[in-house]
């Protein structure tokens, strides 16, 4: 039977509860967004852990990037069933959202990383891009916000909770998932998050929280826990 299109978007409440009391740990970039007087911990599966403030000047690879990326939230793992996670090359990502060639725009590196949740078929995929500066990292942001998930043809609307980021609600199914995306730059770093369920136009009320930590994970000096990586570099 064919998927019923969407026809609103609709914020779903988890059916797990989650403990979001704790207050945040004060960031060392003076920039740092939040949410007022809640953590990320108790929706993230593994808690992100802020070293000391360092200027963030090194230039990562492909692989470097993993350690840049959030980590599975509750519920979910590691997709290693789709060719959707790995390396972008220069060549991906000038096909990637028809922008400008890789070197013209500036693209040093960049990762895709695919979470699922066996149990509910929902999945979540991750993308950072790194440029060679900032103004390149925000100039393709601001070319491609508008262009998130265009084949679902979405609405688009700035992200209340995450100032500067645009969420994308898609209003037809694509590929056969519903799909929910946020997309921001911060620094050197463009990254798109997008939500895939194929039974549901909701999307879970963590959503926010999971783009806001993808957006500290990027702040300078911000680095997982020793040892662990988000995703897999085959």
């Amino acid at each position: 039977m064919k998927t019923p299109e969407r026809q609103k978007p609709v914020v779903r409440q988890v059916d797990q509860p989650h403990d979001l009391a704790a207050e945040r740990t004060p960031r060392c970039a003076p920039t740092c967004r939040r949410f007022p007087g809640k953590a990320l911990a108790a929706t993230i599966a593994c808690a992100l852990a802020f070293a000391a403030c360092s200027s963030g000047s090194k230039l990562l690879s492909s692989r470097e990037l993993t350690t840049k990326i959030i980590p599975a939230p509750i519920n979910f793992s590691v997709d290693s069933a789709t060719t959707a996670s790995g390396q972008m090359s220069p060549q991906l990502f000038t096909q990637y959202d028809g922008y400008e060639p890789a070197q013209k725009a500036g693209f040093v590196a960049g990762f895709t990383q695919a979470y699922s949740d066996p149990g509910t078929e929902e999945g979540l995929l991750v993308t950072v891009i790194e440029f060679h500066t900032p103004a390149e990292a925000a100039a393709y942001y601001q070319a491609t916000s508008h262009r998130v998930l265009n084949a679902a043809k979405p609405t688009y609307q700035p992200m209340a909770k995450l100032t500067g980021a645009t969420e994308a609600y898609g209003t037809r199914t694509y590929d056969g998932n519903y799909v929910h995306g946020a997309s921001d730059s911060t620094g050197r770093f463009y990254f798109l998050l997008v939500y895939e369920d194929p039974n549901t136009a909701e999307y879970p009320t963590e959503f926010s929280l999971w783009a806001d930590a993808q957006w500290e994970l990027l702040q300078p000096g911000a680095a997982l826990p020793s040892g662990y990586t988000s995703a897999t570099t085959g």
